[in-house]
């Protein structure tokens, strides 16, 4: 069983070279046991020296999920967890080009799973 959510955000990137409004739309499919998730990112600002990476967050902590791949104007990036996890949100946040250990970057955006 998976749970399918769709969503739009605007946002300016907060990077100072790039400073221009982006809108990126999207899928999420996260499966009911929160161990797999597959994000599908439209319209996603390449940064050639930054990276985005995903943070899965639970109530405890924010696991590294991996930097999104880019294919043109397009991204995705695939997750999985031995573990059951009861997922909260989705950050997607601009870090170092290789990404960081813990989330250092400004926030791009955040997928709100549970209100």
């Amino acid at each position: 069983q998976t749970t399918h959510y769709r969503f739009q955000h605007t946002f300016v990137l907060p990077v100072e070279e790039y400073r221009l409004p982006s809108t990126v739309q999207g899928n999420l499919w996260v499966d009911h046991k929160g161990q797999k998730l597959f994000l599908v990112l439209e319209g996603l600002s390449y940064l050639p020296e930054k990276d985005y990476q995903v943070w899965v967050i639970t109530r405890k902590v924010a696991n590294n999920a991996g930097l999104v791949k880019h294919n043109d104007s397009n991204a995705f990036l695939y997750w999985y967890s031995e573990e059951p996890t009861e997922i909260e949100m989705i950050r997607v946040s601009i870090e170092p080009k290789g990404g960081s250990i813990y989330p250092t970057g400004p926030e791009a955006f955040t997928i709100f799973l549970k209100q």
